[in-house]
Formats: C-alpha cells, sequence, structure tokens
C-alpha cells in the first residue's frame, strides 16, 4: 500500500473529530484512522456517475470492477495516486499498474451517484505486489506469501469528499466486502510505523520491518480475513 503521513493533515483531521460527540472508543477509531485515509487520498475529483450493479449500503454504494472498461471510472481518482513508498523501498511497479488491476480486485465507493473512493487487492504469486519484491528473508512469511494471501493497496479517496464520518463508513464498507470473498483468507499492506499503528484498529498486527533507501522506517502490516471480521465485529465471510 503506498501511504504518504503528513502531520499537518493528520492535525487537521484530529481537530475534526473534536466536534463529533461519538462514544470514547469508536472516537478512538475513527481519530486514528482518519489521519491514515487524508494522507494517501490527497487529491482532487470530479463526480463520476455510479456504474450500474452496484450493491447500495444506505447511501454508500460499492461495485468491483471487473473490467477494464468498468475501471476507466475510476481513471481520475487513480491519477493523484502516490508511490513515494514504493519507490523509496526500491519497488518499481507502476508500470504494471493494469496487469495489477486484471489479476486482483479493484472496488470503487459511490455516495448516491457519485464515485468518492477506491481501493485495490493483488494476490500474491505473480510478483505484482510489494510485498515480492522485498527483501529476500520476507519470503518464507507464509502469512504474507502464502495462499490466499492479497496485497492491499491504491486506496484513494476524493479530497472534497473527506470527512471522518464518511472516511469511516468507507473504509468498513470495503473491508466487509473484502472478508465476504472465499479467495481471500489473509490481507497485508506496507506502510509507515505510525500508520501502522492506525491500521491495528482494523485488526492488523505488524509482521516485519523493512527501511528504504532514505532510512525511513516501514513495516509490513499483516490480517486475516477473521482478524478483519472480529475488529468489525461480525462474520467473516463464506
Amino acid at each position: 500500500m503506498e501511504i504518504d503521513f503528513s502531520p499537518r493533515m493528520e492535525a487537521f483531521a484530529r481537530s475534526a473529530f473534536t466536534r463529533i460527540d461519538t462514544p470514547p472508543r469508536m472516537r478512538n477509531l475513527r481519530q486514528s484512522f482518519s489521519s491514515a485515509w487524508t494522507q494517501y487520498a490527497g487529491l482532487r475529483s470530479r463526480s463520476i456517475s455510479m456504474l450500474p450493479g452496484a450493491r447500495e449500503t444506505g447511501e454508500l454504494n460499492i461495485r468491483i470492477l471487473k473490467t477494464p472498461r468498468e475501471r476507466r471510472a475510476i481513471s481520475e481518482l487513480r491519477k493523484h495516486a502516490a508511490f513515494s513508498v514504493e519507490r523509496d523501498l526500491g519497488v518499481n511497479l507502476a508500470s504494471a499498474e493494469a496487469a495489477r488491476d486484471d489479476l486482483g480486485i479493484v472496488a470503487a465507493v459511490y455516495r448516491r451517484t457519485k464515485l468518492i473512493a477506491t481501493m485495490r487487492v493483488v494476490p500474491v504469486g505473480q510478483r505484482l505486489t510489494a510485498i515480492e519484491n522485498l527483501p529476500a528473508d520476507l519470503l518464507g512469511d507464509e502469512r504474507l506469501l502464502g495462499r490466499d494471501c492479497w496485497e492491499i493497496g491504491r486506496t484513494i479517496m476524493a479530497v472534497d469528499d473527506r470527512s471522518p464520518e464518511l472516511l469511516m463508513r468507507c473504509m468498513v464498507l470495503a473491508f466487509r466486502k473484502l472478508i465476504e470473498l472465499e479467495e481471500v483468507s489473509h490481507l497485508h499492506a506496507t506502510t509507515t510505523r505510525p500508520l501502522a499503528r492506525l491500521w491495528r484498529r482494523f485488526g492488523f498486527q505488524q509482521a516485519a520491518a523493512v527501511e528504504g533507501a532514505s532510512g525511513e522506517q516501514y513495516v509490513v502490516i499483516h490480517a486475516t480475513k477473521h482478524d478483519v471480521a472480529a475488529a468489525l465485529r461480525e462474520p467473516a465471510g463464506l
């Protein structure tokens, strides 16, 4: 997963959460994860009509984009995808974006008819994930590279739709969809240390540590679908 951490954006999120009257546990969850999303969601986007077949949950809809034609709906959003973590780790997969889409699962979240967020997960095994291009001492971890392991990435949210409340609803909706999928058993991502702590709110734990060319410390985080389901307090799919 590609994430840049910004203290300015984290401060903005903290300020926004102080104005929401919620129980302490949920306030902490929202407050923590808002800084994660706002950082890697820094972009400008246009309104794009919802594609047919989206599954509706309240005013939010989630759709799996199965073909290149369907994925054109998120092309404007993706123009703002960041690659800084991958570059710092020496992972050069920018030219393989189309192949990663074809191999993986691409989801789009809409609010009514407006596209507001996207997420992609890619299975390991074809050297199209960041983890498969990291140091060899990670390659023996079956939690990361075994059967039914998937990498989360390209998670982007439209800047003019960001809010603490909407942020959490998008993330919960996306994770609910992922844990419904039979082929997904393990999930992982590569991120900064501050954001790794935030992902623990959704059941993720540190699995490995890596250092970038800049000297920046990163961590590989991992969760099973049951870990995520427990964090969401619901069954772990099929």
